[in-house]
């Protein structure tokens, strides 16, 4: 196999980011219950997320009358150790891909948020710490070219993967530097809209319905056709 590079996103890519939100709000509710003595909150959050409510820790302190500043809901939510696990068919791509290909890992977010969802996941068995990029730790979102590049600087003269699934943001940079990109379609579960009807630039030249279709196109050709 000639010397390839796979990044991939995290959310809704490696694990559904619902999967986070509802671990958010139940440490949320457990934080509230113990200290206030409020109960079923967990199942009140997300009866108000389902109904499309903008800020659901406010709607909760006006609902029960709290004092408490929101921040502090935040701070839970954001600093939880979250009760998240891998996919078995991710582990299984993953697992398949290492020792192949080099690996590495493009997110935007909060570095102490970050660490505990790839802590949670178990992604250092894949993924070494020198290969993840979170945008608050070396300064620069993915729409950005810093973390595309340094990867590069890595890893010359290889061909190049990017996996992700919101085209809005994930896969401009990439397509601009001549990787490949392939997005992992949205089956009703991303807290993110996908939406494909966007100009050329940002979207993927590959889409796939299920993570395992990335060996295939991955082993292919001894060639990446781009």
């Amino acid at each position: 196999m000639p010397n390839k590079v796979v990044v991939f996103d995290l959310e809704d890519t490696l694990y559904q980011e619902i999967d986070f939100l509802k671990s958010g709000y139940h440490a949320v509710a457990d934080y509230l219950t113990k200290d206030l003595g409020i109960s079923d909150l967990y199942e009140e959050m997300i009866e108000a997320y389902q109904a499309g409510e903008i800020d659901v820790f406010q709607k909760v302190l006006d609902t029960h009358h709290l004092t408490i500043n929101k921040s502090a809901l935040l701070d839970v939510y954001r600093y939880h150790i979250p009760q998240i696990h891998l996919d078995t068919m991710v582990r299984s791509v993953l697992g398949q891909l290492q020792g192949n290909c080099h690996l590495a890992l493009i997110t935007d977010g909060r570095p102490r948020t970050k660490r505990n969802i790839i802590n949670a996941l178990g992604l250092s068995d894949y993924f070494d710490g020198s290969d993840v990029f979170i945008s608050e730790e070396v300064g620069h979102l993915k729409t950005d070219p810093y973390s595309f590049e340094k990867i590069m600087e890595s890893y010359p003269g290889c061909q190049y993967v990017y996996v992700g699934d919101n085209p809005a943001k994930d896969f401009l940079v990439p397509n601009r530097l001549g990787w490949m990109t392939v997005c992992l379609l949205d089956h009703g579960q991303n807290i993110h809209s996908q939406d494909l009807r966007l100009a050329a630039d940002y979207l993927p030249q590959r889409k796939i319905k299920v993570i395992s279709e990335l060996i295939g196109i991955i082993n292919d050709t001894n060639r990446l056709d781009y």
